[in-house]
C-alpha cells in the first residue's frame, strides 16, 4: 500500500514538473506577474520610452496575417468538402423522390387502375366523372375521415401523370423519334449511387493531405510561434516596467541621497533590469531569425508542395462529378438534342437580341462535344494519382 502511494506521488510530481516546464504554464505565470502592464494596455496608458523593434514588429504583423489566412483556409476547405458530399447525397435524394412520381403507391390499388391506364395512354382525354365514379366504388369500405385525403392524392397523381405523358408526347413528336425515353432508374443506379463511392477515397485523401497538412502546420508551427510571441510581449512588459521604476529611483538618487532601503531597492531594480534586457535581446534575436525563416523559406516551400496536392485533388473531384453527369448515357440523350435545337433557333428574335449569350452557348457546346467524344488522358492520370 505504501509502495503504491509513493509511486502515485512520484507520477504526480513528474506531471506537475512537466506542466511547469511547458509553455502554457509559463504564459499563465507571466500573465499573473504582468497583470499591471496588461491593465495599462487596456486603459491605453503607456510606459515612457518604451522599447520597440520595428523590424520584428513588422515580421509579427505579417505572421499574424498568415495565421488568420491559414485558419480561414482550413475553415473554407472543410466547407468545400462537406458541400460536395452533400451534393452527392441530396442529388440522389432528389432523383429518388422524383422517381416516385412514376411509381404507383399502395393506396392507389384501392382505385380502378383501368381508368388510370386509360388516362396515361390517352393524354387528351380528361374524363373526371369516370375516375370519380370508379374511385368512389373502390373506397366504399374506407372510413369517411380518410376518403377525402386519399381521393385528393389520387386526383393530384392523375394530373401529374397526365402532364408528364402530354409533355412526353409533345417532345417525341417534335424530336421525330430521336429522343429516347429518359430512364430514371438507370440514371440513379449508374450515376448518383456510384458517385458517393467514388468520392469517398478522394475525400479521404483530401482530409489527410490537404486539410490535415494545414492543420499540422497550424498546430506544430504556427501555434508555437504564437506562444513565443506572447512570451516576448511579457518580456517587453517586464523590460518597460523595470526600466520605468529604475529611472524614477535613479532620478531621485540624482536629486538627493538614498536611504538604506532605497539603495537596496535600487540595486534590486538594476539587477532585474539587466536580466530583463538580456532576456529580451536574446528572445528578440531568436524571434527575428525564426520569423524570417518561416515567412521567407518554410511557408513558401510548404505552400508550393501543398498547392500541387490541392490542385490535383480538387481537379479530380471536379472530374468525377463531370464523369457522373457528362458521361451518363441517360443525360447524353438530352445533350445530343442541344445542337439541332440551337441551329433551329439561330434566326429567332431572342438570339438576335442576345448575341453574346449565343456565342457563349456555341463555344460551350463545342467544348462539351470534345469532352464527351474523348476523355482527357490527363484527367484519368490525375484520378489514378489521387486514388493511389
Amino acid at each position: 500500500m505504501t509502495l503504491i502511494t509513493i509511486k502515485e506521488s512520484n507520477e504526480l510530481q513528474c506531471k506537475i514538473q512537466e506542466l511547469k516546464n511547458g509553455n502554457s504554464y509559463q504564459i499563465v505565470k507571466n500573465t499573473l506577474k504582468s497583470t499591471p502592464s496588461i491593465l495599462r494596455k487596456k486603459l491605453h496608458i503607456e510606459y515612457p520610452n518604451q522599447v520597440k523593434d520595428e523590424d520584428v514588429d513588422y515580421l509579427i504583423k505579417k505572421f499574424s496575417e498568415v495565421e488568420q489566412d491559414i485558419i480561414l483556409l482550413i475553415k473554407e476547405l472543410n466547407c468545400y468538402k462537406e458541400r460536395h458530399i452533400q451534393y452527392a447525397v441530396h442529388s440522389k435524394n432528389i432523383i429518388t423522390s422524383f422517381k416516385e412520381l412514376f411509381e404507383k403507391k399502395d393506396w392507389e390499388e384501392l382505385f380502378d387502375l383501368t381508368s388510370i391506364k386509360k388516362t396515361e395512354l390517352n393524354p387528351a382525354s380528361n374524363n373526371k366523372n369516370t375516375v370519380l365514379s370508379s374511385s368512389t366504388d373502390s373506397t366504399e369500405n374506407l372510413s369517411e375521415k380518410h376518403t377525402g385525403t386519399i381521393h385528393s392524392h389520387h386526383m393530384n397523381s392523375l394530373i401529374i401523370r397526365k402532364a408528364i405523358n402530354e409533355n412526353k408526347y409533345i417532345n417525341e413528336k417534335q424530336s421525330q423519334g430521336k429522343l429516347k425515353e429518359f430512364n430514371l432508374e438507370k440514371y440513379l443506379q449508374n450515376g448518383l449511387i456510384n458517385i458517393e463511392e467514388k468520392l469517398k477515397p478522394v475525400c479521404d485523401f483530401y482530409d489527410q493531405k490537404i486539410i490535415g497538412n494545414l492543420e499540422k502546420l497550424n498546430k506544430d508551427v504556427i501555434l508555437h510561434i504564437r506562444k513565443s510571441i506572447k512570451i516576448r510581449e511579457f518580456m517587453i512588459d517586464d523590460y518597460n516596467r523595470y526600466k520605468a521604476k529604475f529611472e524614477r529611483i535613479e532620478t531621485k538618487e540624482l536629486d538627493s541621497d538614498l536611504n538604506i532601503l532605497e539603495e537596496k531597492n535600487y540595486k534590486y531594480l538594476m539587477r532585474k533590469l539587466n536580466n530583463a534586457i538580456l532576456e529580451y535581446e536574446t528572445t528578440n534575436c531568436v524571434m527575428k531569425r525564426d520569423l524570417s525563416f518561416f515567412l521567407n523559406n518554410l511557408l513558401p516551400t510548404f505552400i508550393k508542395t501543398w498547392f500541387k496536392q490541392f490542385y490535383f485533388t480538387v481537379f479530380s473531384i471536379a472530374h468525377l462529378l463531370y464523369q457522373n453527369i457528362g458521361n451518363c448515357q441517360e443525360i447524353n440523350k438530352f445533350t445530343k438534342e442541344l445542337i439541332p435545337f440551337s441551329k433551329s433557333t439561330v434566326n429567332t428574335k431572342c438570339l438576335k437580341s442576345y448575341p453574346l449569350i449565343k456565342n457563349e452557348y456555341d463555344d460551350a457546346i463545342k467544348v462539351y462535344k470534345k469532352l464527351v467524344k474523348k476523355e482527357s488522358s490527363l484527367c484519368k492520370s490525375l484520378v489514378n494519382l489521387v486514388q493511389i
